[in-house]
């Protein structure tokens, strides 16, 4: 006999005659036939047994068999009267084979009888007991969807897939919320949990109304309105796996891509992420937005931590927050104020962050860092593996008094607190005590004396400031008589200009003056010691030629 499976039959309904204390009863059972996993076609000899248990007890009635019952796809009928002595319930349980086989099998589980009044219903409004989740339940039978209205309107809907495992369908479609909420054709697995109002303006307090959609495959969407799960392009299954949590007009269309809630957020890459806010786009390749406005990751695995109007537009690049800043070069880092690391041919769109700002070499100004307060200008990065920093309130490490310099420097650091170059070389040793930079020769070559003559062409001068009130605040040099002097002593930009005093190198230079000064000071008091010396031995001398002069004129008188 051919295998029947462990749930084959599906609803029983009964109905009853109108006397309550008749001993007999007719009854009709509709039910489903599974055979070796497949709805069963053709004819079986079924035999019914009523009880009095869902579970246990004697019979009510002799076993009745019905021979050579027809099924089609899995479906059949029987009407029979059974003799019957008084009983509040009736179970029915079913046995099977296949026509002409000896034996029968029984199917686990009886079924409930349903007085007639209840004919097509298979739950008591104050709940049911005895119940067998196998052959009662809520639902359909056949491909068609299941549907719960209220106030004559679908509040949920649940469909089945078209794809089989075992005759099964392998997952479902669960629709809950307005009625306007749509999973395309096609689609398998999706989830609209809540939310959604029809397009339009239906909503009589909010705006931007429309319906919560879920259009590939496994998309899901928790709640809010006028969401999307899916691109709602082509095929149902390429950008499958999307998620969008909440909000309004979120739009998650990249395959595992995530919107968790805010409005007008849009995560349209595979992995992109926007965790929430208004108007962010995550659109590089597992990128990130966290939150914020205006905000746009368009750099594969680029990061906008928040702000507003901000770019991270290169490869790995972030945006740690602020507002107006652009990350544009490779693996590059900004944030403030107008922060910019200019962006390569190779960099993803602009946003609002990088907009206008020029562009370099294909991955832009690489590994850069730019950080500026909160001036009303651009601070614009200028070559790559730079660390900048604009601080009109200046510039401190492991201080908080910025007029101390107390700047640690590993290689060169260029710290503009001014809107103009500065350069600060002081160093800490192990025990991070300010010392002088090494002067060692182990590193440094092609070392020659230079000549006195540029030290005393230096010239100090009193000065203030342009950002200061006031008269004088400060001495100092001033950068541009120094570059004519020599070069090597200072810095220029991009554009030629002179921004800086290398002062290590100046103070070197003074150092060399100092010393050369102190050798020929030394020199010259040795001179004067010798001349004096000569001196007095011929004031002696002297002093014994005039003496034996004036003995011999004695003598001579």
């Amino acid at each position: 006999m051919s295998p029947f499976l462990a749930r084959p039959l599906a609803l029983a309904l009964a109905l009853t005659i109108a006397s309550p204390a008749a001993l007999a009863a007719r009854f009709v059972y509709e039910g489903r036939l599974d055979d070796a996993g497949q709805p069963a076609n053709g004819r079986y000899d079924l035999k019914l047994i009523a009880y009095g248990h869902a579970a246990q007890g004697a019979t009510l009635a002799a076993p009745v068999t019905f021979e050579g019952v027809e099924v089609r796809g899995g479906r059949f009928r029987l009407d029979v009267d059974l003799p019957l002595v008084e009983a509040d319930q009736v179970w029915l349980e079913v046995a099977v084979r296949a026509a002409g086989e000896p034996a029968f099998s029984t199917i686990p589980g009886r079924s409930k009888a349903i007085a007639a009044p209840l004919i097509g219903q298979c739950w008591s409004t104050t709940g049911d007991s005895g119940s067998n989740p196998a052959t009662n339940f809520i639902g359909t039978t056949d491909d068609q969807p299941f549907v719960v209205r209220t106030r004559n309107a679908q509040s949920l809907r649940i469909e089945p897939s078209t794809i089989l495992f075992n005759g099964n369908p392998i997952t479902a479609n669960v629709i809950a919320g307005s009625s306007a909420n749509e999973v395309t054709v096609g689609v398998r697995g999706a989830t609209i949990a809540g939310g959604g109002v029809p397009t339009g303006n239906s909503d009589p307090d909010l705006i931007l109304e429309g319906p919560n959609r879920v259009t590939d495959a496994y998309g899901t969407v928790g709640g809010g309105y006028n969401n999307r799960a899916g691109d709602g392009a082509g095929s149902t299954i390429d950008r499958g796996f999307a998620t969008v949590g909440g909000g309004v007009s979120n739009t998650a269309s990249g395959q595992l891509s995530t919107v968790g809630g805010g409005g007008r957020n849009t995560a349209s890459r595979e992995g992109t992420t926007v965790g929430g806010g208004n108007e962010n786009t995550a659109s590089g390749f597992f990128s990130v937005v966290s939150g914020g406005q205006f905000n746009a990751a368009s750099g594969n695995s680029s990061v906008v931590v928040g702000g507003v109007s901000n770019s991270a537009s290169g490869l790995g690049a972030t945006v740690g927050g602020g507002s107006s800043n652009c990350a544009g070069g490779e693996l590059s880092w900004a944030g403030g104020n107008r922060a910019k690391v200019r962006p390569g041919s190779a960099s993803g769109d602009p946003g609002q962050g990088c907009l206008g700002i020029p562009t370099t070499d294909t991955m832009g100004d690489r590994g850069t860092f730019v950080w500026a307060d909160v001036q009303g200008s651009d601070f614009v990065s200028t070559g790559s593996n730079q660390f900048l920093v604009r601080a009109a309130g200046g510039a401190a490490i492991n201080s908080n008094d910025p007029a101390g310099n107390a700047l640690r420097v590993a290689g060169t650091l260029r710290v503009d607190s001014l809107g103009t170059a500065a350069a600060t070389t002081l160093c800490r040793n192990a025990s991070n005590q300010i010392s002088g930079c090494s002067s060692s020769a182990r590193y440094k070559q092609d070392i020659a004396d230079l000549e006195l003559g540029l030290a005393t062409a230096l010239r100090l001068h009193a000065v203030g400031y342009r950002w200061k009130d006031g008269g004088a605040a400060d001495i100092g040099f001033v950068a541009e008589e120094i570059a004519a002097i020599d070069e090597r002593l200072v810095t220029r930009n991009a554009k030629g200009e002179v921004e800086g005093v290398k002062y290590e190198r100046l103070t070197a230079v003074l150092a060399n003056a100092v010393q050369d000064l102190a050798a020929r000071a030394s020199l010259a008091a040795e001179s004067i010691a010798q001349v004096r010396d000569e001196n007095a031995a011929l004031r002696a001398r002297l002093d014994r030629l005039e003496a034996l002069l004036g003995a011999r004129l004695a003598e001579a008188r």
